[in-house]
Order: structure tokens, then sequence, then C-alpha cells
């Protein structure tokens, strides 16, 4: 059978505040993240046992760069791709509590539903304060209504 929604979880990048001029910027902040993934040396970058034998041959033989598929079908580098971009293709949420549970409604919607969402709220050199206010926002106004709208569905 098919496993349910409680099977599938989702690591996202978010950048959360009551201005979205703010929450971009901190998306920039957090950005730093992609940026320096991929400058990690290759002993670190998949260490023995990470990924399986016949993965870890598919990687090798791929196009290099991780591209992840946007919206609007678009191939987007999944680490050096503009803010826009990256959520475009679910990688980042980024705006408003309203902003980021429209696109967190639409991104459960589009894979099958999301059981456990892991947030990453903190990164770069982003303040301890900021990175509080975006897990008391998520908290408080963007996960309530994403869970009432993961409960009515499984209705």
């Amino acid at each position: 059978p098919a496993p349910g929604r409680d099977r599938f979880a989702y690591l996202g990048i978010v950048a959360i505040a009551e201005d979205r001029k703010e929450a971009w910027r901190r998306a920039e902040i957090m950005s730093g993240y992609l940026r320096s993934t991929a400058i990690v040396t290759e002993p670190f970058n998949a260490p023995p046992g990470y990924f399986s034998v016949p993965d870890a041959a598919r990687m090798l033989k791929g196009p290099g760069r991780p591209m992840v598929t946007a919206k609007d079908g678009r191939k987007v580098d999944a680490l050096l791709g503009d803010l826009e971009d990256l959520v475009q293709a679910g990688i980042m949420f980024v705006g408003t509590p309203d902003d980021v549970t429209e696109q967190l409604l639409e991104f459960d919607d589009k894979v099958g539903g999301l059981g456990n969402f892991l947030m990453m709220g903190h990164a770069g050199h982003m303040t301890h304060e900021e990175a509080c206010d975006q897990i008391t926002l998520m908290a408080r106004e963007v996960m309530p209504r994403v869970q009432k709208q993961a409960v009515t569905q499984a209705a």
C-alpha cells in the first residue's frame, strides 16, 4: 500500500517576517548556506555509507550541479539559483506568514502531502533574535493553518 503522510518529511529553508522586505533580507542571509554547501571538499560531501552504491554511482555520472524543477518547469540550480527561483522550486519558503502558509500549502499539494515539515530557520549571520522570531512566527501563525489544512484533506 501507499505510505501515509506521516512517512514523508521535508526540510525547507524558511525566511519569514511580519514585513515582506525583512523576510527577503533574511532569505538572502540564509541563502549563504546553499552557496557554501557547493564548496565542501569531496570526502565530506558524500562520506562512505551516506548514499547507496547505486545512488553514489548515479550522482558521479550526473550533470554535476544539483538541479531542481521550478513550478513552471524550468531547471534551477539548487545551490546557486536566485532567491525567487529557489522559492519557485520549493527549496526556500519566503515572505510574510500568509506568503509562507500559501507556499507550504501549495508544496504540500504538489508532493501529495507533507507528514513532517522540518524548518531550517537559522543560517549564516542571522542573529539569535531573528531566528527566534522566525520560529515563533512559524509556530503561531503558519503551522496551525497548515495542520488544519492537512486534517481537512485527510478527512
